[in-house]
């Protein structure tokens, strides 16, 4: 952290915005030393002054959002706290030094980093069963990864838009002709990039 802070100030910083796994009091308290701002969400088990997050938040329904009146201690930091609901039901529960308003704009902007990890991990490539460990060749692996998500991704755009209007307008033929086009101009630059890392 502090390697990144040395290349990216915390002035530079709007604030940071993490999950579950980064809490604690020595990481509260070093961000707010350093002046980064924090939307951090917090366990249902975690204390919010005397009372566990679950006991302050238990009523809470999906789609309402609600803050504590007043700031609250969360280890051994003076913050607000605000919560909803998942549509699976989960308790969404945030530490945080911004209002309720810029807190969930801020935190919905991470789902997308967090849908990218899940299509690399279990729910797509798969990529923590690889065994691979020599830093040089995994650190190639992830950068063939990324660009194969790449291609997925721009083609799942093309699909879901540009294809579904050519679909619509085009004969059947015309359709197969330009879908080819457009596949072969997403697969050559990203090919191209892969044998380019596949042999640097």
């Amino acid at each position: 952290m502090l390697k990144l802070l040395r290349a990216l100030p915390a002035k530079r910083w709007l604030g940071l915005v993490a999950d579950r796994e980064f809490i604690g009091a020595e990481w509260f308290r070093f961000l707010r030393r350093q002046g980064i701002k924090r939307a951090i969400r917090i366990r249902h088990s975690d204390m919010l002054d005397d009372m566990s997050g679950k006991e302050w938040f238990e009523h809470v329904q999906h789609g309402h959002f609600h803050e504590i009146g007043e700031k609250v201690f969360v280890f051994g930091e003076l913050m607000r706290v605000v919560a909803t609901r998942s549509p699976t039901g989960d308790l969404v529960i945030i530490a945080t030094d911004f209002n309720a308003r810029k807190t969930w704009k801020l935190y919905k902007q991470r789902w997308s980093i967090e849908c990218t990890f899940s299509s690399f991990k279990t729910r797509g490539f798969d990529l923590e069963r690889t065994g691979i460990t020599e830093k040089s060749r995994l650190q190639r692996l992830f950068g063939l990864v990324t660009l194969a998500w790449m291609f997925c991704l721009q083609l799942g755009v093309w699909l879901g838009v540009v294809g579904w209007n050519y679909a619509r307008q085009e004969t059947p033929r015309g359709r197969d002709s330009h879908a080819r086009s457009v596949q072969t101009r997403l697969v050559n630059p990203i090919a191209i990039a892969s044998v380019r890392w596949r042999y640097c």
